[in-house]
């Protein structure tokens, strides 16, 4: 996954609304994405804080908190949207 690229300078968070705990280890485990945090956000707290309407949908957050890129599919684009938030790049 290309969030590898990006340990210890980029957070990534999977969050998974329903299912529970069971689906989301399923997931994890068939996707290979152990090494990434993942939350359940049941009640879509998490969801409809920053808008995001379905799965596979990924927003990039700057230091704030603030969505500055939203968009499908992050694995193939993570490299394009995040080295330009980064502070080093």
């Amino acid at each position: 996954m290309t969030a590898d690229l990006y340990e210890g300078e980029v957070n990534v968070v999977g969050i998974a609304k329903a299912g529970g705990a069971a689906f989301m280890d399923g997931f994890i485990a068939s996707t290979g994405t152990r090494h990434v945090r993942h939350l359940t956000d049941p009640d879509r707290r998490i969801w409809e804080r920053f808008g995001i309407t379905g799965p596979g949908a990924y927003e990039l957050l700057d230091s704030a908190g603030e969505v500055v890129v939203r968009g499908p599919d992050l694995d193939g684009r993570l490299a394009k949207e995040v080295t330009p938030l980064m502070s080093w790049a």
